[in-house]
């Protein structure tokens, strides 16, 4: 399996949401308590992560290296039909999908945050959420804190009247910050953003994957320029790199920086896009330092059952020539 196969892929589903015994409800029209539910719910499955170990066939000479990784283990298997949950089945934070507060819209990241990151009390604030099978809305009252470090403007943290002292993240999903220094500001980025792999886009050849890109790197050659202006109506080119980004306090892992042919870096934290433009040549010259001082890996996702070479039966991907810009990559028996 390729590593772009894995995009098919939605997460895990949770077996009590399970219900063979019962009959999907009518399809019914999305209202704008949905809407920002399914905003809340596309973060979450934004991206899959691969936390075994790999095994690695040796570097050839002028190529790259194939790494085989195992496919990530879901929970049992997806079921055929998806059921929906029964509000009466479900908790408060995954029955309260929204929260209203100060005259702003949040979605929860159905994450708790931990005690040492919850600040002062802001207030109360109602959580709404909709019976998927009444189309009933609910309202519930709740306490409202500030998440430390993070401007209210994009995130708080609300506690239910049935768990008292655990705080879960509500964000807002229409956040828009004026520059990239107000973004870094606001999130406290220096403190909370982490990044991981690296892909570098070669068409419609498999991704070329970095693993040891550290995120000094990102600050210094990305994220320097704070006067930068977002610019929410831009339309980017196509994407030439992209880098796994994370905000674990507030529930973001393997969300995206993206680099575009164009000059502009954009990132889906916080749901809704933030574009910067800076520049074609910073573009290139961070993709340059990437390709040629670090070594990339062609990622070969093994499905269960599927064999995985042994020691000593090595492939190789060889470069074989370039024609209108284009490199030319196959696989090639080791000598």
């Amino acid at each position: 399996m390729r590593a772009e196969d894995l995009f098919e892929a939605i997460g895990q589903m949770d077996d009590r949401f399970v219900e063979e015994g019962r009959e999907a409800p009518a399809v019914k029209k999305m209202t704008w308590k949905k809407a920002l539910a399914a905003a809340a719910a596309l973060a979450i499955v934004a991206g899959l992560g691969i936390w075994a170990v790999p095994k690695i066939t040796p570097k050839p000479a002028g190529g790259y290296i194939e790494k085989h990784v195992p496919a990530p283990e879901l929970n049992g298997d997806i079921p055929e039909i998806y059921r929906v949950p029964h509000w009466e089945d479900m908790r408060d934070v995954q029955r309260y999908v929204s929260l209203s507060f100060d005259g702003k819209e949040y979605v929860t990241k159905l994450i708790l945050v931990h005690a040492e990151n919850v600040g002062a009390e802001l207030g109360a604030g109602t959580f709404a959420g909709q019976d998927n099978y009444t189309d009933e809305i609910h309202t519930l009252e709740g306490r409202v804190f500030e998440v430390k470090g993070v401007n209210t403007e994009a995130a708080v943290c609300a506690e239910f009247p049935d768990e008292l002292g655990r705080a879960y993240a509500y964000i807002n999903a229409m956040y828009t910050p004026a520059t990239l220094g107000q973004f870094i500001d606001d999130l406290n980025l220096r403190e909370t953003l982490s990044t991981g792999l690296v892909y570098v886009k070669r068409g419609a050849e498999p991704d070329v994957v970095y693993e040891d890109i550290g995120t000094e790197m990102v600050w210094q050659q990305l994220l320097s320029d704070a006067a930068l202006a977002n610019e929410p109506e831009a339309n980017p080119g196509p994407a030439v790199l992209s880098i796994s980004a994370n905000i674990d306090l507030l529930g973001y892992h393997n969300h995206t920086i993206t680099l575009t042919e164009d000059g502009y870096l954009w990132t889906n934290l916080l749901e809704s896009g933030k574009y910067f433009f800076i520049g074609r040549e910073k573009v290139q010259a961070f993709v340059k330092e990437v390709t040629e001082n670090h070594q990339g890996y062609i990622y070969i996702y093994d499905d269960a059952g599927e064999p995985v070479p042994e020691a000593g039966e090595e492939s190789r991907v060889a470069e074989t020539g370039v024609e209108e810009g284009v490199t030319v990559v196959q696989t090639a028996p080791a000598e």
